[in-house]
């Protein structure tokens, strides 16, 4: 069985400081590796490496994804193309009961819930 080991990361984009203790790897014996963050009071863990850089960019802050049409700033590359629909003016999702369009799936199925109860 495989020791516990601590897992440096050192990316300055996601830990400005050089601190090697922001997340540590626990290796449960089948090759799965559980990391679990290291800030104080944050329980959050994950098999997902990139999941982990993820919800380190809330404990640091850091918006590395800045829109080229505005000043809004975003910790994931998903979310700024979600957000770049807005400057597109596409509205692919349409409203089946009233047309109303929306930019993104999460504002139609919203507006389903509120407007028609579905």
């Amino acid at each position: 069985m495989l020791n516990h080991s601590l897992l440096d990361f050192n990316s300055s984009s996601i830990n400005p400081g050089g601190c090697p203790r922001r997340y540590r790897c626990v290796f449960n014996g089948v090759n799965m590796i559980d990391y679990r963050c290291q800030y104080s009071n944050c329980n959050y863990s994950t098999f997902i490496l990139t999941n982990m850089k993820n919800h380190i960019l809330t404990h640091t802050g850091e918006r590395p994804f800045p829109c080229p049409q505005c000043d809004a700033r975003f910790a994931r590359k998903d979310t700024l193309k979600k957000h770049l629909v807005v400057h597109l003016g596409q509205h692919a999702f349409v409203c089946t009961v009233c047309s109303k369009s929306f930019t993104q799936k999460r504002f139609l199925k919203q507006h389903e819930k509120t407007h028609h109860h579905e």
